[in-house]
């Protein structure tokens, strides 16, 4: 069954030129100035112009036509639906979904390969499916910057990594892309012994060459679960492997780095917490762009922590132990927190070290942990005043576990006040000192 044209239309603002116009919800924005809608990126590149013609179909069908004019910079003022997905056809041999767990929520096991959601969201692809017209389409839409999941420059071995038996050469791709004016972030998720070492080496250069149209490589650490029968044989990224990956880093973020006005390598918060080292501060420099891969996410959850910590009272009012319930790495993250907090006369801030049932052992971040975990915690430590948890646990916003356990049902379960953490150090200190 062919789908009707155009983009449902979701709600029109007041007073905005699409209501001016005579747009309505439910009706399907099909054209503007004579080109065709096909999804929200569509109707926003379109939409820049002054005068719009807009071709429209009514909730029973029937088109309208109706012209408007608005600002170069005013926005039509529609939602519009989301579209679906694109799926991503590889097969890598480190795809954390191949690894998850039986029973968890559909959307869980979808692998997004969408260059619109790239654009839109910083989600990462590998550009295995572009075609032709999407590259077109990338290029006169300026849909940058674009997320790219590279991993190595060697195409054998990518191909070997991605699972699939032909694709495109990435750095001509890259390439192709950086010539048109695509500005471009990039990934190296590490396997070792796959693409570390020389080959990690020679990836990096090779991109650095792509000039300024590269605005960042972060090179993170492959993630395991127990989760992996029939899939290829990884080595895990252990201490010993992450000492060894930073030292090689030192030599290549001084040449890289020190050649640009802004840094663009960059290795993920996990190698120096794995390494026992000291993570890097990022003092004057952006790295949003890079904080869902785990660069600088130590550093945002510290700004501006040690110069407010400065007004913390020196003793409570009545004693206090609290419980920050966390992953093993999350235990490091927090040590420097908890030793200013510990200071305070009358108050006891302990980790309490949860380790994950749901993907295994080797996962070791917070936001992986179930909500049974948390609550198995509380219950195998009892005697504290209070408990926090992580926000990056719980799904937004209806505020459950990735095992559906909902807050509402741990708080229920718990010996104790269950306080959930949002934001840094600082919200994690408030969260511990509060009098309720």
């Amino acid at each position: 069954m062919k789908s009707a044209p155009g983009v449902l239309i979701r709600k029109v603002e007041p007073s905005s030129p699409a209501e001016r116009a005579g747009l309505r919800a439910g009706w399907r924005l099909a054209a503007l100035n004579g080109f065709p809608i096909r999804d929200l990126i569509d109707a926003f590149f379109h939409a820049a112009e002054e005068d719009l013609e807009i071709d429209a179909l009514d909730a029973r069908g029937r088109r309208r036509a109706m012209r408007v004019a608005k600002a170069c910079d005013e926005d039509l003022g529609v939602e519009l639906e989301d579209f679906p997905a694109r799926r991503c056809g590889n097969e890598c041999v480190f795809c954390f979904i191949h690894q998850n767990p039986p029973g968890l929520r559909r959307e869980l096991y979808f692998k997004d390969g969408d260059y619109r959601l790239s654009f839109l969201h910083g989600n990462y692809i590998t550009t295995t499916n572009l075609s032709p017209t999407d590259l077109d389409r990338i290029v006169e839409q300026r849909l940058s910057p674009l997320y790219i999941s590279v991993h190595t420059t060697n195409e054998e071995l990518r191909r070997r990594m991605l699972g699939v038996k032909k694709a495109p050469p990435i750095l001509e791709r890259l390439r192709f892309l950086a010539r048109h004016g695509i500005q471009l972030h990039t990934q190296i998720v590490l396997c070792p012994e796959w693409n570390d070492g020389a080959e990690l080496e020679k990836t990096v250069r090779d991109l650095a060459r792509l000039g300024k149209r590269l605005l960042s490589i972060a090179v993170v650490p492959l993630g395991l679960t127990e989760h992996r029968q029939g899939l290829p044989a990884l080595k895990p990224v252990t201490p010993r492997v992450a000492k060894a990956v930073l030292k090689q880093a030192r030599p290549l973020l001084l040449e890289l780095n020190g050649r640009r006005q802004e840094p663009v390598l960059f290795y993920a918060d996990e190698w120096h917490l794995l390494a026992d080292a000291p993570w890097p501060r990022y003092r004057g420099v952006d790295v949003l762009h890079q904080l869902e891969n785990g660069v600088g996410m130590l550093a945002e959850f510290y700004r501006g922590f040690n110069a407010w910590a400065r007004r913390l009272p020196e003793s409570l009012g009545r004693s206090r132990r609290v419980a920050a319930l966390t992953g093993p790495l999350g235990a490091k993250a927090l040590r420097p927190a908890l030793e200013r907090l510990n200071r305070i006369e009358g108050l006891q801030v302990e980790t309490v070290v949860l380790l994950n049932s749901l993907f295994g052992r080797s996962v070791t971040v917070s936001g992986l942990l179930p909500g049974r975990d948390f609550l198995r915690g509380i219950h195998e430590n009892p005697g504290f005043d209070r408990y926090l948890i992580p926000a990056n646990a719980l799904r937004e916003p209806d505020r459950v576990f990735l095992d559906d356990m909902s807050l509402e049902e741990l708080g229920r379960s718990a010996s104790a006040a269950v306080v959930v953490v949002e934001g840094g150090a600082r919200e994690l200190a408030e969260a511990a000192i509060r009098s309720s």
